[in-house]
């Protein structure tokens, strides 16, 4: 509701990037997570997030097999 309401924070699409890979919904995942590394100031762990997906494409694994 607050990203609805103009509030636009990296910590908020980080927070729904990761909402959206535990549920396997990986097209919405990346495009927050990206939308939060564009975010200053920046001090999340979506750069982590989208690497994460990086490696889920390539090995072809699913979010919850990922230690």
């Amino acid at each position: 509701q607050a990203i609805e309401r103009g509030i636009s924070t990296a910590h908020l699409y980080n927070s729904l990037g990761a909402l959206y890979l535990r549920r396997g919904h990986l097209k919405e995942a990346r495009a927050d997570f990206e939308k939060a590394v564009q975010c200053m100031p920046n001090h999340t762990s979506a750069a982590a997030g989208l690497r994460t997906l990086d490696e889920m494409e390539k090995t072809g694994t699913a979010p919850y097999e990922i230690p």
